[in-house]
């Protein structure tokens, strides 16, 4: 494989740290499955993996799948889900900003353009694929219906781990595949080969571009061809949708061989060469469980590539009133760790004074550089708060500037021409522009005081003049709109 795999040990017999192990897992057409990542110094690798049928009325029923859990040792350890392909919608988009707070605004207006639901009833998640020289940020928006969510919200909140992810499964497939080939950065179709059903993905520089799920029935005639055309029309949707620049090969993973005349349809219908990159069964980070993997029917691909990689946060699948609430709960549990570590402080110093009171004075210096201590731990946390309500307070100027230019483009008819556009956050917007008649001015000042971003701020004309330029009587206008 690669150098990586010197620091996996090569036997689970290795004791490794239980807070750090993860748990990833996937329920897809009833078939819950689940692979147990663990940690020792620097290296990952695989512990357990389980394949489970749950009944139709089960399938979702987060008290069986808890117990499950708990069978396999789980102690509210970190938790990944990983979402099928087919419950989600991804779109590639071009986006004119490189800052994120600018990116996320603009992704919030675009989500409901490509399904046919409220904005409410979608979530989103995304990874900034690359900046290009021009400054456009290129952007894999995933939109999955919230209910789908909502669905694992509540596995997940059964089990109660110290934190999770919810996460598109083609980003395991993408991860697995960096990870064995980190040197491989073309432009690849990579093939995740089941019995039942196939994912493809196109990556670049190790960057996931766009996925597909299809199903194949093996036992079909010419299966082979479907399979071929499948694949080609993921090459096909990616080249119209996302970028010309082809996919230099395809590359089949796979536990069990081939059959060459698959490999050679789907050569001869994609037109561009085929190598296979067979599951390693001695490749140490899965060698604990390869008697497992060998046994069971479907690849674990996606849920090792989780465990492997570490996630991009804006790639979880959470909606952004749930973010919130975990922000907000990050934070208290900080705080309540800093009082602990004070109060647990001032426990041992009292006890230490009672215990040795002549040398009461020695504690009491101590209880100072515990308090010293403790409160430059507190200016810290302060310092960090103050900076979140900074940048919040400075996106929200941005977004408020942002949302006065949308509304002012929306009722400036073709025959006014704006001069001039200055905003002073919090205080005033004032605006020069110029027409061919009176008439006009007075009819924008119309729609512009009702327009919905500017009917709580009132809009007043301070000047109105007539001019010749060139032989043309041109009516320049400045309005002023006072914010406080």
């Amino acid at each position: 494989m690669n150098n990586r795999d010197n620091l996996i040990p090569k036997s689970a017999s290795i004791k490794y740290k239980t807070k750090d192990s993860a748990f990833i897992f996937q329920i897809t057409d009833e078939i819950l499955s689940i692979a147990h990542c663990a940690v020792d110094k620097r290296s990952k690798y695989f512990v357990d993996l389980k394949t489970y049928s749950l009944a139709a009325e089960q399938a979702g029923s987060a008290t069986k799948i808890h117990d499950i859990f708990r069978q396999l040792g789980y102690k509210n350890n970190y938790i990944i889900v990983s979402v099928p392909r087919n419950l989600v919608t991804c779109r590639y988009l071009k986006i004119p900003t490189r800052f994120v707070p600018e990116i996320e605004r603009i992704l919030s207006f675009q989500v409901s353009r490509y399904l046919p639901y409220p904005p409410e009833e979608l979530i989103s998640g995304y990874e900034i694929v690359n900046v290009d020289k021009d400054g456009y940020s290129h952007v894999n928006l995933i939109i999955v219906l919230r209910n789908v969510i909502e669905k694992h919200l509540k596995i997940v909140e059964e089990l109660r781990p110290r934190r999770f992810n919810i996460v598109l499964g083609s980003y395991g497939l993408s991860n697995f595949y960096s990870y064995v080939k980190p040197q491989d950065k073309d432009t690849l179709l990579l093939v995740n080969f089941n019995p039942k059903a196939v994912e493809v993905a196109v990556v670049n520089n190790q960057k996931l571009l766009y996925s597909r799920y299809f199903k194949v029935n093996r036992n079909s005639p010419q299966w082979e061809n479907v399979l071929a055309e499948e694949v080609r029309k993921t090459r096909d949707a990616y080249l119209k949708e996302i970028s010309q620049q082809k996919p230099k090969k395809i590359i089949f993973i796979s536990k069990e061989e081939i059959p060459a005349s698959a490999i050679e349809a789907t050569s001869e219908e994609v037109e561009v060469p085929v190598e296979v990159c067979p599951i390693d069964m001695n490749w140490p980070v899965i060698k604990n469980v390869a008697e497992k993997i060998e046994q069971d029917k479907d690849l674990y691909t996606n849920l090792i590539g989780f465990g492997l990689v570490k996630l991009n946060d804006s790639l979880n699948l959470l909606a952004e009133d749930y973010k919130e609430r975990l922000r907000k709960a990050y934070l208290w549990r900080e705080r309540m760790k800093l009082l602990a570590i004070f109060i647990g402080a001032c426990a041992l110093l009292v006890v230490g004074v009672l215990k040795h009171i002549d040398n009461k004075k020695l504690y009491l210096g101590k209880l100072k550089d515990e308090l010293v201590y403790m409160s430059s731990e507190a200016k810290q946390l302060e310092e960090i708060e103050k900076r979140f309500d900074f940048f919040e307070k400075r996106h929200s100027q941005r977004v408020a500037l942002f949302d006065k230019m949308y509304e002012l483009y929306k009722v400036a008819p073709d025959n006014i021409s704006l001069l001039s556009f200055d905003y002073e956050a919090e205080k005033q917007i004032l605006m020069r522009a110029q027409t061919d008649s009176l008439e006009n001015v007075f009819s924008f000042m119309s729609k512009l005081q009702n327009a919905s971003g500017f009917k709580k701020i009132p809009a007043k004309l301070r000047y109105v003049t007539k001019k010749k330029s060139k032989g043309t009587e041109i009516v320049e206008f400045e309005i002023i709109c006072q914010l406080n």
